[in-house]
Parts: C-alpha cells; structure tokens; sequence
C-alpha cells in the first residue's frame, strides 16, 4: 500500500468498509490476519504490532515517556544528560582508615555523617 494512514483515521476507514465486508474478505484485501482487523474496528485503543502496522500501510504515534528528572523525551532508556542524581555513597572500608576518610569526606553531607555516627554508637 502506498497511501498512509494514522491509526484512528485507518480505524474509521475500515469501520466503514466493514459495513460492506466480512473479516475474511477484508483480511484478502489488507493482507494480513483478520484478528488484527477484528481487534482494530472493535477496540478504540488497540495498537496493531508494527509488522502488521507496516503491512497496512498506518504509521503508528507512540507516546513517549518523559524523563522524570529532566522532563525530556530520550530515545535510549538512560538520560543523555544524566540528570539523574546518583545515589549517596554510604558503604566504606573500614580496614584502611585513609580511604575511609577519604569516602566520608568526597561522598557524604553532614546528615550522612550524624546518620553514621548514630549508627556507629548503637
């Protein structure tokens, strides 16, 4: 098929076509299985999968989800930015006091500190 269609107008399409046809002979007509046809007249939100969407000849839209600490829409599953606070560092060695203290002061606040210093009393 080269026309293309967005999916809500293919949808009304079809639902007008299917007042004249039956599954089958639409599923003759489209090319593809008439469970995907069914699921699309019947159900206002049904996506057909893209092999299906492609043989059709619809171009599916896609929500993205925003990034919750940037608000962007990233195409990889990992802010480019990387926006994303890192968590505190809250694990230290304490068989190399150097290195201990060295953690305590790049890696933690002054909460942190109080926090491990109340947990070291216990």
């Amino acid at each position: 098929m080269s026309i293309h269609y967005e999916l809500n107008g293919f949808r009304a399409k079809l639902r007008a076509e299917k007042q004249y046809h039956t599954y089958a002979n639409l599923a003759q007509l489209y090319g593809v299985n008439s469970y995907y046809l069914w699921n699309i007249v019947t159900f206002d939100d049904y996506q057909p999968p893209l092999k299906v969407a492609a043989a059709l000849g619809v171009v599916l839209m896609r929500p993205a989800p925003a990034c919750p600490n940037c608000g962007d829409v990233h195409t990889k599953k990992s802010c480019p930015m990387q926006c994303k606070p890192r968590p505190p560092r809250l694990a230290i060695r304490l068989d190399d006091p150097h290195s201990a203290a060295r953690s305590i002061k790049r890696h933690m606040t002054g909460d942190q500190i109080a926090a491990l210093v109340a947990a070291l009393e216990e």
